[in-house]
């Protein structure tokens, strides 16, 4: 599972490059309106990561599944200097990534479960990442105690709306495609039980912001660009097209987008 997940972000920059906004930020952007540019749009989401996690100049930020380098590269056009740690298992994202990156990056080839090292994060990121971690009580659990005291864990991601629907569409057809022949694993729980294992691991919700209508328009804008593809060079392309179509008929339906803000308990 793992190594077919990797694969899916190990295929050709090209192809990314083909249907993402200039960032290559493979998740949602934050449209004000539906006239936004992707571009403006994907910037305007980065930019409210970095402020709900207070990440600012002289920090210490982990982020776990940098994918293409979205964040570092706003980061770096904010001016704000910190020392940065990404962790991702794609050796071929890591090194897009270093193509950009100055002497206080530091990226590792790794899963997030196998990696160590020393605490003392101000902020600890996942973008789309959340939903590839095992066993994601015992990750939270780590996070916590990797973070300083007032750390943030930043996280945006998918949700199932409720409990029974995560339940009713763990062995559907479209999810299995999903998780088969795009992403090989991506757990996607409800909000619910994802918030009792974020309490589990000690932490709580103090921000959370649902955009799941920017996301729909984040997938539109990706449905185009991907059908203005030459399928002769991209043939996948139709099975992305495929899995965004899935995407988008479940949004407010099934699936919603969160961007939530942990900290620890007190």
């Amino acid at each position: 599972m793992l190594n077919d997940t990797v694969k899916h972000y190990d295929m050709e920059v090209g192809f990314f490059q083909s249907f993402l906004d200039p960032y290559m930020k493979y998740t949602s952007g934050l449209f004000e309106s539906e006239d936004d540019e992707l571009q403006v749009a994907t910037q305007r989401m980065l930019d409210a990561i970095i402020d709900a996690g207070k990440i600012r100049l002289g920090g210490r930020v982990l982020e776990i599944g940098p994918g293409w380098g979205a964040l570092i590269r706003r980061l770096h056009e904010r001016a704000i200097q910190c020392e940065y740690v990404g962790v991702s298992p794609s050796e071929v994202q890591n090194s897009y990534i270093r193509g950009f990156c100055d002497e206080n990056s530091h990226l590792v080839t790794s899963t997030f479960e196998d990696f160590d090292c020393k605490p003392g994060f101000d902020a600890i990121v996942l973008i789309g990442s959340f939903c590839h971690l095992q066993n994601k009580q015992l990750q939270l659990s780590r996070m916590r105690d990797l973070l300083v005291e007032g750390g943030s864990i930043i996280i945006e991601d998918t949700f199932f709306v409720s409990k029974e629907t995560h339940a009713s569409h763990q062995n559907h057809e479209a999810t299995r495609f999903v998780q088969e022949k795009i992403f090989g694993f991506a757990e996607i729980l409800s909000l619910s039980e994802q918030i009792e294992q974020i309490t589990g691991a000690g932490l709580k919700v103090a921000y959370m912001l649902e955009h799941s209508n920017s996301y729909k328009h984040t997938i539109e804008c990706w449905i185009r660009n991907l059908r203005q593809i030459d399928a002769a060079q991209y043939p996948n392309a139709r099975e992305f097209i495929k899995y965004m179509m899935i995407a988008q008929r479940g949004w407010n339906r099934t699936t919603q987008n969160h961007l939530l803000v942990l900290k620890r308990m007190n």
